[in-house]
């Protein structure tokens, strides 16, 4: 994998060159996540190809929050917790799915080809969400927050994607849920629909009319709402190492998760 190396060499090595300890931990732990969870060879390739080509050191350094909104005071204030942020919804991702209840009419009971199908395109989503949050190689600017970066990101998947021969359903999938992880809060729909009574994934399916990537994009939105402003404590240190820790230690962190 050429461009999982070519990430590892470049990124790691300016981590360490700044002695940004916390931040090369965080990314050598998303690295194992891709490697563990992600299966399909052309997805993983495609994911580690967009790090590596469209995603800025500074990315892997950055705070979560840039407004000061969150209310997760590690994620407000800690180098690589955005990074740490991917981890957290990543380690929650495969419960959120069981408990969509469309999603379970979508994946029968013992089909777990599909459900790791569509638990691997929900990963991939999760670790390229923010990619653009703050810019890219030539125009990262850690203090400001482009509110469209969820479009911006689907953009480039979608276009690393193609030319790497993923299927187009698949492709179709995970745009969507990047595109719309800020649910509600996007641009895109915030104000058309304003005062409507649909929910999260009746608006998404108008928009993208992709049924399980509306899925996804609403458990990508959950999860990324769940782990970021304060509905789950501030982790200390030890539960920071503790998680990570896990995640290291295990050759394939959802080795059980669909069993």
């Amino acid at each position: 994998m050429r461009y999982k190396t070519k990430l590892e060499t470049h990124v790691a090595r300016e981590l360490t060159k700044r002695k940004e300890t916390k931040p090369l931990m965080f990314f050598n732990t998303l690295v194992s996540v891709v490697d563990g969870g992600v299966k399909d060879e052309s997805l993983k390739e495609t994911i580690y190809e967009i790090l590596s080509k469209e995603a800025s050191v500074e990315f892997f350094i950055m705070t979560t929050s840039k407004s000061g909104s969150i209310t997760n005071k590690f994620l407000s204030t800690h180098k690589g917790s955005e990074i740490y942020h991917v981890l957290d919804m990543c380690l929650r991702v495969n419960r959120q799915l069981q408990m969509e209840p469309l999603l379970n009419i979508e994946v029968k009971a013992g089909v777990k080809l599909v459900a790791r199908k569509f638990f691997e395109q929900a990963l991939t989503a999760i670790v390229l969400h923010d990619i653009r949050k703050c810019g890219g190689l030539n125009n990262f600017d850690s203090s400001k927050s482009d509110m469209y970066h969820g479009k911006i990101a689907s953009e480039i998947f979608a276009k690393y994607a193609k030319q790497n021969g993923i299927d187009t359903k698949t492709i179709k999938n995970i745009e969507t849920a990047i595109k719309y992880h800020d649910g509600r809060f996007s641009p895109l729909i915030r104000e058309k629909y304003y005062n409507t009574k649909l929910s999260l994934y009746e608006i998404l399916y108008k928009e993208s009319k992709s049924k399980i990537g509306s899925i996804l994009a609403t458990v990508v939105h959950s999860l990324d709402m769940l782990t970021s402003n304060g509905l789950v404590p501030s982790p200390g240190r030890k539960e920071v190492e503790s998680k990570i820790n896990y995640i290291q230690k295990t050759d394939d962190f959802i080795k059980c998760a669909l069993d």
